[in-house]
């Protein structure tokens, strides 16, 4: 098994992971209307207008941008699990994805942050499902291959 000797390489590495999957339930649910967005197109209106965000350079922004996001909720979500141990993984994983949730995709969308602002309940639902799975995912992983360097000695 591979375990990782460094914690925040540890939480980049499980969140890439982790990301590549939640986007595969996004696209999913895009794919079938259920979502009117995914998630790098959401991030990619962050820093481009609406109309760019299918562009290369909107597709190569917004998966930066989406992994970027992901990267710095594993990290967090690292650094909680090494300072209040590892008991309840997957419940501190939910907590830290909704979070997310609340403050990325509900306050800082609602304040104008992304030319996107999703307001049909299906993409929200899909959006609150998505950031919870990404916690949880993030946090099995952590727990799965960072035994060792979670433990606060």
């Amino acid at each position: 098994m591979i375990y990782f000797k460094d914690k925040y390489s540890l939480g980049i590495i499980v969140s890439i992971f982790a990301n590549f999957i939640r986007n595969i339930f996004t696209y999913i649910c895009y794919y079938f209307n259920i979502s009117q967005y995914l998630a790098r197109q959401i991030a990619a209106a962050t820093f481009l207008p609406q109309t760019k965000v299918n562009s290369f350079l909107g597709i190569i922004i917004g998966t930066f941008a989406d992994y970027g996001v992901a990267i710095s909720l594993g990290v967090i979500i690292i650094y909680l699990l090494y300072l209040t141990g590892t008991a309840y993984p997957l419940l501190k994983g939910i907590s830290m994805g909704l979070l997310y949730w609340l403050l990325l995709f509900g306050m800082m969308l609602r304040f104008g942050l992304s030319e996107i602002n999703p307001t049909d309940l299906n993409t929200n639902i899909v959006f609150l499902i998505n950031h919870i799975l990404l916690g949880v995912l993030i946090a099995w992983l952590a727990n799965m291959y960072g035994k060792k360097i979670l433990k606060n000695n």
